[in-house]
C-alpha cells in the first residue's frame, strides 16, 4: 500500500511539471538511441520525439508510463 502511495504522490508531482518534458529528455538519454531508434521502439515517428524531447509538446502521465514501460523503465527513474 506504501508503494502504491508512493507512485500516487510521484505522479502528481510529475504532472505539475509536464510541459517541458524533463522525464521524456531523461527517458530518452535513458534509451541512449538516436530520435529514429527511439520513436520506432514507440511506435511513433521521429517528429513526435524531437517535440516531446524539446518540451514543444506536453506529455501525458498515461503515454509516459506506457512509453517507460516500453523501454524498461520504471516510472520513477525518470521524475
Amino acid at each position: 500500500m506504501e508503494k502504491i502511495l508512493q507512485e500516487q504522490d510521484a505522479l502528481k508531482q510529475l504532472e505539475k511539471n509536464l510541459s517541458d518534458n524533463p522525464e521524456m529528455r531523461r527517458l530518452f538519454e535513458i534509451f541512449g538511441g538516436s530520435q529514429k531508434e527511439f520513436g520506432k521502439l514507440l511506435g511513433v515517428p521521429q517528429s513526435h520525439i524531437s517535440t516531446y524531447v524539446n518540451g514543444k509538446v506536453s506529455i501525458s502521465v498515461k503515454r509516459l508510463r506506457e512509453y517507460c514501460d516500453k523501454v524498461g523503465v520504471d516510472i520513477k527513474e525518470v521524475i
